[in-house]
């Protein structure tokens, strides 16, 4: 069966599935265009000249309007863990079948089917990114999924502890952008030795009682040690450290509670590209095992919806795949040249390029087939 699958919203990408192998998988972000990408016209395209057949079965995965909010359903919806039906329709005169995942289940397929776990046993999966933060019970492909809340949108926790010290985000009405959370988890690592205060305690405390901060209330925070203070602060940064372990104490708990010991562990979601937090989920002894997809973000929301699709139409929750999955990168120009210096790379290491670095116009044109790294097994 060829499947063809869409994910529309941020990190739009298209997958192209035959016979239970991954022909490509092309994201918008993809040849330096703006990260977390909607799906694009361009890439859309160039999807549709890559196919080799017309789909027996398109694939739309769930997602959520503008206004008034998640609420809203584009497709199966964000949420949701009951199956799609298979509809009929047509593509380019030709019939067709038609499925749509909610964006939660397509994580869960996705991280499932690229795992190379045997999909008819019992697994532990977590999905934990801006929005979603949950564990699930899997049984098997076609059997209803047990879903164990921990904490919703531990993603955007991160992010708004980041807004919070960031003079450039306004105090009213703004939600904190996504890639925020990647930014303060990398600032934990020049956490020093000092506990943190009282007031970042505080505020960490409030951080994780708040249902949503979609939009963030930064200016609740006014009086705090922390608001405005700048990204470089020390104290910033032992506070995101704070935030983070207190983070995965919760979720750790809620796995212990609820899911039996022994389990092989499938991460999906944003924050399954937090290494430190995948070591921890290898060492804490729960999980027979832990396996996080090089696309555990929405990047690979589409190949997701891909195999619940082909669930759905009767075919096994299995995908062959490898990183070299992607469009060839194209190398067109480097970045303004103010504020960057550019280097070669060596393999002894780049101790003398200062501050960000741009390829050298001299350097050789390589072409990137995979747009992310080697799956991860829980290391960091």
């Amino acid at each position: 069966m060829k499947v063809l699958a869409l994910k529309p919203g941020h990190d739009g990408s298209v997958a192209y599935v035959e016979d239970g192998k991954l022909v490509f998988s092309y994201e918008a972000e993809k040849d330096s265009f703006e990260r977390h990408s909607d799906l694009t016209a361009q890439v859309m395209f160039s999807a549709l000249t890559a196919c080799p057949d017309v789909p027996d079965l398109v694939a739309i995965g769930g997602w959520h309007k503008t206004l008034p909010g998640l609420a809203s359903a584009v497709a199966a919806g964000y949420h949701g863990l009951d199956p799609s039906p298979i509809e009929r329709g047509r593509l380019l005169g030709h019939d067709v079948l038609l499925h749509s995942s909610s964006h939660e289940r397509s994580h869960i397929f996705g991280g499932v089917a690229m795992s190379g776990l045997d999909p008819e046993n019992e697994l532990a999966v977590l999905v934990y990114e801006g929005v979603l933060g949950a564990f699930y019970y899997w049984r098997g492909p076609t059997e209803p999924l047990e879903r164990f809340a921990a904490l919703d949108q531990p993603g955007a926790r991160y992010s708004a502890m980041f807004a919070l010290a960031d003079p450039s985000f306004p105090d009213h009405g703004r939600f904190p952008p996504s890639v925020y959370a990647g930014k303060l988890m990398a600032l934990i690592g020049f956490a020093d030795e000092q506990e943190p205060t009282q007031d970042s305690r505080n505020v960490v405390d409030s951080l994780l009682d708040i249902r949503s901060l979609y939009p963030f209330a930064k200016a609740r925070y006014r009086k705090s040690a922390l608001h405005n203070v700048g990204v470089e602060d020390a104290e910033l940064c032992r506070a995101a450290r704070l935030l983070s372990t207190r983070l995965f104490e919760r979720f750790l708990d809620v796995a212990v509670r609820s899911l039996p010991p022994g389990l092989p562990l499938v991460v999906v979601g944003g924050c399954g590209l937090n290494c430190d937090w995948n070591t921890l989920w290898r060492r804490c002894g729960h999980f027979s095992s832990v396996f996080v997809p090089p696309c555990a973000d929405d990047s690979g929301s589409a190949i997701g919806s891909a195999v619940d699709a082909a669930v759905a139409a009767g075919e096994p929750c299995r995908l062959e795949w490898n990183v070299s999955s992607g469009a060839p990168f194209v190398f067109d120009a480097g970045p303004e040249r103010t504020g960057w210096r550019s280097g070669t790379f060596d393999a002894v290491g780049c101790d003398d390029v200062v501050g960000a670095v741009a390829p050298s116009r001299d350097a050789p044109d390589v072409s990137m087939m995979g747009s992310r790294p080697a799956p991860e097994t829980g290391g960091g």
